[in-house]
Protein backbone atom coordinates (compact mmCIF):
# COMPACT_ATOMS: atom_id res chain seq x y z
CA UNK A 1 0.00 0.00 0.00
CA UNK A 2 2.74 2.21 0.65
CA UNK A 3 4.67 2.05 -2.05
CA UNK A 4 1.40 2.45 -4.60
CA UNK A 5 0.75 5.83 -2.75
CA UNK A 6 4.27 6.68 -3.24
CA UNK A 7 4.40 6.13 -6.73
CA UNK A 8 0.96 7.45 -7.33
CA UNK A 9 2.52 10.89 -5.30
CA UNK A 10 5.65 10.16 -7.67
CA UNK A 11 3.51 10.00 -10.77
CA UNK A 12 1.72 13.40 -10.01
CA UNK A 13 4.93 15.36 -9.19
CA UNK A 14 5.99 14.10 -12.61
CA UNK A 15 3.19 15.39 -14.58
CA UNK A 16 3.14 18.64 -12.17
CA UNK A 17 6.64 18.72 -13.73
CA UNK A 18 5.75 18.21 -16.96
CA UNK A 19 3.13 21.13 -16.99
CA UNK A 20 6.18 23.23 -15.47
CA UNK A 21 8.24 22.51 -18.57
CA UNK A 22 5.24 23.09 -21.03
CA UNK A 23 4.56 26.38 -19.25
CA UNK A 24 8.40 27.72 -19.28
CA UNK A 25 8.44 26.67 -23.36
CA UNK A 26 5.75 28.53 -23.79
CA UNK A 27 7.32 31.48 -21.90
CA UNK A 28 9.97 31.04 -24.28
CA UNK A 29 8.02 31.46 -26.85
CA UNK A 30 6.44 34.13 -25.75
CA UNK A 31 9.96 36.15 -25.38
CA UNK A 32 11.49 35.11 -28.39
CA UNK A 33 8.26 36.57 -30.18
CA UNK A 34 8.79 39.89 -28.10
CA UNK A 35 12.06 40.01 -29.55
CA UNK A 36 10.81 39.96 -32.77
CA UNK A 37 8.50 42.35 -31.98
CA UNK A 38 10.71 44.50 -30.40
CA UNK A 39 13.55 44.45 -33.23
CA UNK A 40 10.73 44.91 -36.15
CA UNK A 41 9.56 48.28 -34.42
CA UNK A 42 13.72 49.33 -34.47
CA UNK A 43 13.88 48.54 -37.75
CA UNK A 44 10.66 50.38 -38.67
CA UNK A 45 11.55 53.47 -36.79
CA UNK A 46 15.21 53.87 -38.55
CA UNK A 47 13.61 52.95 -41.77
CA UNK A 48 11.36 56.04 -40.91
CA UNK A 49 14.41 58.23 -39.35
CA UNK A 50 15.95 57.56 -42.88
CA UNK A 51 13.04 58.99 -44.93
CA UNK A 52 13.40 62.26 -46.25
CA UNK A 53 11.35 65.22 -44.45
CA UNK A 54 7.76 65.82 -46.28
CA UNK A 55 6.93 69.45 -46.44
CA UNK A 56 3.89 70.12 -47.14
CA UNK A 57 2.95 71.85 -50.17
CA UNK A 58 1.37 75.26 -50.40
CA UNK A 59 -1.26 76.65 -52.19
CA UNK A 60 -0.67 79.78 -53.78
CA UNK A 61 -3.41 82.08 -52.99
CA UNK A 62 -4.57 81.76 -56.79
CA UNK A 63 -5.56 77.91 -56.54
CA UNK A 64 -8.40 76.21 -55.93
CA UNK A 65 -10.40 73.04 -54.89
CA UNK A 66 -11.84 71.49 -58.50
Amino acid sequence: MLQQELLRQLLELLLGLLQVRQLLELLLVLLELQLLVLVLVQVLLLFYRKLPEQQPTKMRSTESFS
